[in-house]
């Protein structure tokens, strides 16, 4: 982490102490914990999806998926540049990238479903829930041309984690790129004095 040519902030969860977990390269003093970690343990860490991959051991700590608490990780972004970095918000631009949201209709047996009609739908409803409510406080703080958040709508079933072709993944990227590489190039543009770009600002996930 600590070779690291750009600040990283990577979540993830700790099953030990039932706690969110952080990973963050050295662009702080303070932050001197996780630069020895190398990039292919935060990487498996933080993608540990339950219940699809196990966790990943590290440092005495069993780590999972870091979208289990932070889905959508626009504001993590925003927090860390202005409690760290110490910028304003008119200062930091944000292209918030998504892997994709489900178009889906709420099934009238939850209305009242018992633990047998909400299993299936649970899991699902809170990760997009969080993801929704990141989405839509990034946009309020940051309106505007500063924010895009990208994150194609798709059928029910079409893209799903444990069947995907990379022809899959490419054909949709290809799709989304021509509506949207316009308005990233002018976000990446040179700013104006008055918008600068918060450089270096990036959360993975």
């Amino acid at each position: 982490m600590g070779e690291s040519s750009v600040p990283l902030l990577i979540p993830s969860y700790d099953l030990c102490n039932d706690d969110v977990h952080l990973f963050r390269t050295p662009h702080a003093p303070r932050l001197r914990r996780d630069h020895r970690d190398r990039m292919i343990d935060v990487a498996l860490a933080s993608a540990a999806a339950p219940t699809f991959f196990p966790a990943h051991p590290l440092r005495g700590l069993r780590l999972v998926d870091g979208g289990v608490w932070a889905n959508n990780p626009a504001m993590l972004a925003i927090v860390e540049a202005v409690a760290t970095f110490g910028r304003a918000l008119d200062d930091i631009t944000l292209i918030s990238i998504g892997t994709t949201a489900e178009t889906s209709s709420r099934p009238a047996r939850l209305n009242n479903g018992g633990v047998v009609q909400w299993a299936r739908s649970v899991p699902e409803l809170i990760m997009r829930g969080q993801s929704l409510c990141a989405a839509n406080h990034a946009g309020l703080l940051l309106s505007g041309d500063r924010y895009l958040r990208v994150n194609p709508n798709v059928p029910e079933g079409e893209l799903k984690l444990d069947a995907l072709s990379t022809e899959q993944l490419l054909g949709r990227a290809e799709r989304e790129s021509r509506h949207i590489s316009e308005t990233v190039s002018q976000m990446l543009a040179e700013p104006s004095p008055q918008h600068r770009s918060l450089e270096g600002s990036h959360v993975q996930h």
